[in-house]
């Protein structure tokens, strides 16, 4: 008897390995000082589970036949569902987190120019001459 696979295994491994090679370029690139640690953090996190989830998916759509075994088939796509969950839960908490660092920088910025405001305010009300508009 023939496997009955969802996928040819020479497509899902040649998907499988593109998938994981440009997941390995992308982890080298998140090393860069310009990256944030928290962000680096997440975002290396979410690529392992992506790289598990790869795997995971590869071997329920091309190596695991639902007639022979059908518990296994199901464990295997169960397996792959969470795997590729956790990425999205990875990749939400990476979205709150660029919102904080956004927000912080935000605030940073509005205390420092109503800090400047204030100096120049304080600048133009102590200068002599100043004209009160009264008497």
């Amino acid at each position: 008897m023939i496997a009955s696979v969802d996928m040819s295994p020479f497509l899902s491994v040649s998907l499988g390995i593109v998938l994981v090679a440009s997941s390995v370029w992308y982890w080298h690139q998140l090393g860069a000082v310009e990256v944030r640690p928290s962000t680096r953090g997440l975002r290396r996190s979410s690529l392992v589970f992506a790289v598990l989830a790869v795997v995971a998916l590869v071997r329920a759509a091309s190596f695991i036949d639902y007639e022979s075994d059908p518990a296994l088939y199901i464990e295997a796509w169960l397996a792959s569902v969470a795997l590729v969950f956790l990425v999205v839960v990875f990749v939400a908490f990476d979205v709150f987190n660029s919102f904080r660092i956004q927000r912080k920088e935000l605030e940073n910025e509005a205390v420092e120019n109503a800090t400047r405001l204030s100096s120049q305010l304080k600048d133009l009300v102590g200068r002599p001459g100043r004209d009160d508009g009264g008497d």
